[in-house]
């Protein structure tokens, strides 16, 4: 058979872009998207349509966090994730999750629900996978599950969002939401999804959906260049080859059997392509041989054509033209290709509505394409979000304020004050303020000295007071009010050093003080778990375990499995000193660990690792809420508000690439309070 795309597609693992799996269980990251600004001055307040999008985003959230699961290992740490998309127990994650078809891995619901499944397909090239919960295992129980819809429908620029466990896995926190747009729906890498919706390794296999709540890809890749480059693999592509997901075996497109026989070669115009890459312009595709007879020849393709645009759009990309290919098998489109031939450009028309019968085989979940798809009002509805943000951010400026100490200049809060009383305060980040006696700069342009009364090490906040009142002019909000928000409400950071940031609430208040580790891979085998590498300095190495060691307790607590190991470790805190029994060449020993912090913080090659302004000193707390925004570590001390102009609270710390943690409005105003009431 001659194959749609002959070619090679190189799997971005290198210097393009990193996966983002979790295998290792090295790291502990998160995500952010900020949404571009653009003046169409539109109040937030009153702009319905933005309303509309935030509660959207709210109700199809709960659904995709039930559906989001966990993947698990049992003979290594770390961890993938997936989505559920069938009663019956399909999960679809990224090809590189699966990595050997037939594998065993635990699925892990939000509800605390645990079920084996099979690795069963694997596609190598473009990264798709797909497994199957145990049919015994399931006896009859509802499974939480996603409908499937078509990435060949998004808009550049319309929003997506996407759940995942990324970083270390959390059950009291659940998956994040990520919130962002579409850069390019598919993209020159490797035709690929691009977004500003951010990953984080342990996000591999996890969802990207639109606003309608549908799945349209499945998290893959990290590139290397900016925050902007987060890869998925369309949905389409599942739809594509659902047949060969479903044969237990690892294929690539180039013999998987859905590929139809289109009689076609391609070589790329390699000059060209490097020039597109670099802003020439100038990118193409040239098709190097034309089968006779070939349902290409039937097109009026010939040998020695160049393919320039697809519906309008450059193409430069093999893997981006087949992805678009597969996308117009999908939905039966006609489209409209300009190619070169010898110096004149044609337009073709190429109709693919006759691969009914492929396109019955894609159908399998959803089979009904839905018609009221709301992308192009979403594009509108994100594109006043930036606006209306900024208007908000206008009238919450008096707020923000910025602490002068030394020759930094650190984001504070404005957060207490009685009107004609002779004393205001500003709380910020104590582990940025570093001195005592400061000078505080107001929006208005006022200079006040303040001297640093208290300090709280647990919230790492410092309180301020001000030499004279800094009151709020008439109009403004007053006081502020506080607010606990669900999951997927927009958030606005206000700072007098930046245009701020637009977010989304990630997940619940959560503890981010990490729980003790261990330092070790094992297997679990015959109702045993075994220890097959020691990290040296870290907490089992310390204590003198040993590679072959048996785990038989921890503490009391029987362990069989490197789950019961996992689930003893997230009860406990690095520092803490615990109790092993070990089995060491049928000898037993009693030995005393004292657990060490999880590795999340230490730079490593992933990509992940690597941002703008790094992370920030201090990264456990009790109780932070967490959002999507790029805050910059020096930057924390910022106040955070929702779209109704409620105090959220304070950024406090920037955790990883797509983190920042928020000491909640609770907790900020209780440890004014405390303080205040006594003057």
């Amino acid at each position: 058979m001659t194959l749609l795309i002959p070619t090679y597609v190189v799997f971005a693992s290198t210097l393009g872009a990193i996966v983002c799996s979790d295998l290792a269980g090295q790291l502990d990251v998160l995500q952010a998207a900020e949404v571009e600004i653009v003046d169409q001055g539109v109040a937030a307040s009153s702009d319905s349509a933005l309303q509309g999008l935030e509660d959207q985003l709210v109700q199809v959230a709960k659904r995709a966090r039930q559906a989001t699961v966990a993947i698990t290992f049992d003979h290594m740490s770390g961890h993938g994730s997936g989505v559920i998309v069938s009663r019956d127990g399909i999960v679809l994650s990224a090809g590189h999750c699966v990595m050997n078809p037939g594998q065993e891995v635990n699925i892990l619901l939000g509800d605390g629900r645990k079920f084996r499944a099979e690795g069963i397909g694997l596609e190598k090239e473009y990264d798709c996978g797909l497994f199957k919960i145990d049919a015994a295992q399931l006896a009859g129980q509802e499974l939480p599950f996603v409908e499937l819809g078509w990435s060949s429908q998004l808009r550049k620029g319309e929003p997506v969002f996407s759940t995942a466990h990324g970083g270390v896995r959390n059950t009291d926190r659940g998956p994040y939401l990520r919130f962002g747009r579409v850069i390019s729906p598919v993209s020159s890498n490797n035709g690929f999804i691009q977004s500003t919706c951010l990953m984080e390794p342990g996000d591999s296999g996890g969802p990207l959906f639109n606003m309608d709540g549908r799945l349209v890809g499945l998290r893959s890749r990290i590139g290397l260049a900016s925050l902007d480059e987060n890869y998925d693999v369309p949905v389409d592509l599942y739809r594509f080859y659902w047949g060969s997901l479903h044969l237990k075996e690892r294929f690539q497109w180039k013999n998987c059997k859905e590929v139809p026989s289109f009689g076609v070669q391609f070589e790329v115009n390699t000059l060209g392509a490097i020039a597109d890459l670099f802003g020439f312009g100038g990118g193409s595709i040239c098709i190097a041989s034309v089968d006779k007879p070939s349902w290409a020849l039937e097109m009026k393709l010939r040998e020695g054509d160049y393919l320039l645009t697809w519906n309008g759009d450059g193409i430069s990309s093999i893997p981006a033209l087949n992805a678009r290919m597969i996308s117009a098998f999908a939905l039966g489109e006609s489209v409209e290709i300009g190619i070169k031939r010898g110096d004149q450009k044609k337009l073709l028309e190429l109709d693919f509505s006759e691969f009914g019968d492929l396109r019955s085989r894609m159908e399998v979940i959803q089979p009904n394409r839905e018609s009221s798809y709301a992308g192009k009002r979403a594009v509108e509805a994100l594109a006043r979000l930036a606006s209306a943000t900024r208007a908000l951010e206008q009238q919450l400026d008096d707020y923000s304020v910025m602490v002068s100490c030394g020759a930094k200049q650190i984001p504070a809060t404005l957060v207490f004050w009685r009107q004609g009383h002779e004393t205001s305060w500003v709380v910020g980040s104590s582990s940025l303020i570093e001195r005592n006696e400061v000078t505080v700069l107001l929006e208005s342009g006022q200079s006040i000295p303040g001297t640093v009364t208290n300090r709280s090490q647990g919230l790492d906040l410092a309180l301020i007071r001000l030499s004279q009142p800094a009151l709020l002019p008439q109009g403004k909000l007053s006081p502020l009010t506080f607010s606990d928000r669900p999951i997927g409400r927009i958030l606005v950071s206000v700072s007098q050093c930046d245009d701020g940031h637009t977010s989304v609430k990630s997940a619940p208040i959560f503890s981010s003080s990490g729980r003790g580790r261990l330092g070790i891979v094992g297997k679990s085998e015959c109702d045993q778990f075994i220890i097959e590498e020691l990290e040296s300095g870290a907490a089992a190495d310390q204590a003198g375990l040993k590679v072959n060691d048996q785990i038989i307790s921890l503490d009391g607590t029987k362990v069989s499995s490197l789950d019961d190991v996992l689930k003893f470790l997230r009860s406990t805190v690095p520092g803490q000193k615990i109790n092993a029994s070990i089995s060491r060449d049928g000898i037993t020993i009693d030995v005393e660990i004292t657990l060490s912090r999880t590795n999340n913080a230490a730079p490593g090659p992933h990509a992940a690792n690597w941002f703008k302004g790094g992370k920030s000193k201090e990264t456990s707390f009790q109780r932070v809420l967490l959002h999507d925004a790029p805050v910059l570590s020096s930057r924390c001390g910022s106040p955070v508000f929702d779209l109704k102009k409620n105090f959220v609270g304070m950024n406090i710390a920037r955790a990883s690439r797509t983190r920042t943690y928020i000491i909640p409005a609770s907790e900020v105003i209780a440890f004014v309070d405390e303080i205040v009431n006594g003057y």
